[in-house]
């Protein structure tokens, strides 16, 4: 008989296929196209990791020649949006345990996708429209974003009973939600404050989307996909949960590192960003400063260079 909806299929034996193998044979298997052909969240998922790949490794070498096509960018955001909608849609056909896990990582990749297509200014070129519309939605995401993830990582920790998924999942729910920095500022301070801060940083757009969301989106896209596997029992909890953090830590690491090679000045790091500039000296001023992840990365990037004559600008 089958095993019931709640409960994790059975461990493969010894004698089973590899796990390329078995994981080819179970991506065979899959309906790509549900719920439905216009919402497909299989297609949708490879689209999402495929470009979101291409996207995260130009930014680690400094080529933004695709990250600067709306076109490709607005695959991404369509993709990744439409991945997350349809998991939400599809999150029942989970284990009954998972269900509020899916559901509650849908929600937070929404909230978190919106920002790639905020911070770089796709579409809504009516100003009076935006003026109107885009105040409310920046309040809703940037709350969402921040709930999101705390409410994900309450439920998945109150879900799991493995101590390494429980630490990973801790982990990368610290890591996102440095993430919310941002969306809590712009959702409080508005249009005026992402202008001024452009200003400043001419080039903070492609800071923002091609070294932090669009990173961000995919690496918790690539970690949902890693879960689905999970379930299929073609990871282990081990490889979950060391998947997990290496994605996390990786990602974050590797992003603030070449952002400070290949854009260092034209945009800043800073995880609390007031613009214009809080008065020095100001309690404000030396928040800005304890949370300046430049100056750390231009820190690590010093050592590397004098240690190992790397000439890398």
């Amino acid at each position: 008989a089958n095993p019931r909806k709640n409960e994790l299929p059975p461990e493969p034996h010894r004698s089973d296929p590899s796990l390329v193998m078995r994981l080819w044979q179970a991506l065979l298997k899959l309906d790509w196209i549900v719920p439905s052909p216009a919402l497909p969240h299989g297609l949708s998922g490879v689209v999402c990791l495929l470009l979101g790949f291409i996207l995260v490794a130009g930014s680690l070498v400094g080529q933004f020649s695709l990250l600067k096509r709306n076109g490709v960018l607005n695959t991404y955001v369509i993709a990744t949006a439409a991945n997350a909608f349809s998991g939400f849609r599809i999150a029942g056909r989970a284990p009954k345990s998972f269900h509020s896990i899916f559901r509650h990582a849908a929600v937070f990749q929404i909230c978190l996708v919106y920002y790639v297509w905020r911070f770089w200014a796709l579409g809504l070129r009516n100003q009076s429209v935006a003026a109107v519309l885009l105040p409310m939605v920046d309040l809703l995401m940037g709350s969402g974003i921040v709930v999101g993830i705390i409410s994900f990582a309450r439920i998945a920790l109150a879900v799991l009973s493995s101590v390494i998924l429980r630490i990973a999942i801790a982990f990368g729910a610290l890591a996102l939600l440095l993430l919310a920095g941002y969306p809590v500022q712009l959702a409080l301070e508005g249009e005026r404050w992402w202008a001024c801060v452009q200003e400043i940083y001419p080039l903070q757009s492609i800071g923002m989307v091609g070294y932090i969301y669009v990173p961000a989106t995919w690496a918790f896209a690539s970690i949902i996909f890693g879960a689905t596997l999970y379930l299929r029992r073609l990871l282990t909890e081990v490889g979950f949960g060391l998947g997990v953090i290496g994605a996390v830590l990786g990602t974050l690491l590797g992003t603030v590192i070449m952002q400070e090679v290949h854009i260092p000045v034209v945009s800043t790091q800073r995880l609390y960003l007031p613009c214009p500039s809080p008065p020095e000296g100001s309690f404000r001023a030396q928040l800005v400063d304890m949370l300046d992840t430049s100056v750390l990365a231009q820190s690590v990037l010093a050592l590397v260079r004098h240690t190992t004559g790397w000439k890398l600008a």
